[in-house]
Parts: structure tokens; C-alpha cells; sequence
């Protein structure tokens, strides 16, 4: 299945599906974090991976928010986490981080960068549309790029080639 058919099968899924997907995924991530000794790191990653998805178009929406906190339970008003998620993205790019672990931890397992997909695509798709910019967002977790000068940039672990 290519990331357009992925991201078609998420945006016509219901929030409940969603929610059990980010729960899910949630639940894996956490038992990876803790095999490899990162379970003192693990809120800091999924805020992270939350943040790097949520605003990945430019802003975190009520949706997405609805979708963390009902799926987890959790008791934080939408103005405190937006606070928590900007001060994530003012101290690290969490784009980066996000791509980053989706690299590793695919090494150790693809599954697991799949995990890491679906995390931030059912995130993305909390509000039934996953726009271009969130699309982009999504293909550098697949695999990662590098610009090898005259306009064009090549992503390995994708099928994509695109210019710059």
C-alpha cells in the first residue's frame, strides 16, 4: 500500500477507530522505549512524535487534541497542552527528532517505524483530511532525503524522487 492509499484508508476511518489505532500504537511505542532502555524518556517521545504530527501543518487542532487525550485518558485543558506542545517545538525540532526515530527504530524493526507512521497519521487524520503539508510530514518518516544539489532531492525508503 503506497502513503496515498494509507492516508485515504485513515481519513475514512471513524474517531473510535482512530483512537484505538493511537492507542495501540501508543502501547507498542512504550514497550520498545522501555526494551531499549529509553522507559525514563517515553512521555518526552510520544509529546514529541504528538507535537512533530499536530503541527506539522502549522498549528494543533481540537481534534487532534480530543484524540490524545480521550484515547489516554488524560486530563489537560487544550490551552495547557498547546503551551506543553510549543514549548516542545521551541527547544527542539521535532520534525527531525520525529524522523529520527522513525529511522532507528525502523532499523531495529520495520514494524516499528510503521508504529511510528500510524501514530502520526492517525494524528494527522483526527480531522478527516490529511493536507500536503502533513502528507510531507508522513513520506519523511517513511524514509529520508537528501538533496544531492541541482534541485533534486532523493528519498530512500520511498518510491519518491521529487524535485526541490
Amino acid at each position: 500500500m503506497n502513503i496515498d492509499q494509507k492516508i485515504r484508508q485513515f481519513e475514512n476511518k471513524s474517531k473510535a477507530e482512530l483512537k484505538a489505532i493511537f492507542l495501540l500504537c501508543t502501547q507498542k511505542l512504550l514497550l520498545l522505549l522501555k526494551a531499549v532502555g529509553m522507559e525514563e524518556q517515553e512521555v518526552k517521545v510520544l509529546l514529541t512524535l504528538f507535537c512533530a504530527a499536530s503541527r506539522s501543518d502549522g498549528k494543533m487542532s481540537t481534534t487532534e487534541y480530543n484524540l490524545m487525550t480521550e484515547a489516554l485518558s488524560l486530563s489537560i485543558s487544550y490551552s495547557e497542552m498547546n503551551d506543553v506542545i510549543a514549548n516542545i517545538a521551541a527547544t527542539l525540532d521535532a520534525e527531525d527528532m520525529a524522523q529520527k526515530l522513525a529511522e532507528t527504530f525502523g532499523a531495529i524493526d520495520d514494524d516499528y517505524r510503521e508504529c511510528i507512521v500510524d501514530y502520526c497519521l492517525s494524528i494527522c487524520a483526527a480531522d478527516g483530511n490529511v493536507d500536503r503539508v502533513e502528507k510531507s510530514f508522513l513520506e519523511s518518516l517513511i524514509g529520508y532525503s537528501v538533496n544531492i544539489g541541482i534541485g533534486i532531492t532523493v528519498k530512500f525508503g520511498t518510491p519518491y524522487i521529487t524535485e526541490t
